[in-house]
């Protein structure tokens, strides 16, 4: 890989401790997300149950937001809700461990 496995491990461990029920936050500065980093973001998991975790937060985000429009894909990750961004081809990202896997 372009990093050692201790970037990714350091990552992850991160995220995990980060997450929120909908998401990681991008950064300290607010609660939102991007559900297509999300998905790149456990693409990077080095096993399985990280990678559940990581994406089945992203599948919570879909399932429960209140918004009823095109799936977003910059949502905050308490409340599910969306603030902008929706039916962008971003939204690719959801198969970003099927792409790295081939």
């Amino acid at each position: 890989g372009i990093f050692p496995q201790q970037v990714y491990d350091a990552e992850m461990d991160f995220y995990m401790k980060a997450s929120q029920p909908f998401g990681v936050p991008l950064d300290n500065r607010a609660i939102f997300t991007k559900l297509d980093w999300l998905m790149w973001v456990g693409a990077m998991a080095s096993d399985k149950m990280e990678f559940s975790a990581l994406t089945n937060m992203a599948y919570l985000f879909a399932h429960y937001t209140p918004d009823r429009i095109p799936l977003g894909d910059w949502y905050n990750t308490n409340d599910a809700t969306y603030n902008s961004f929706r039916a962008r081809p971003v939204v690719g990202g959801i198969w970003a461990k099927m792409l790295m896997e081939n």
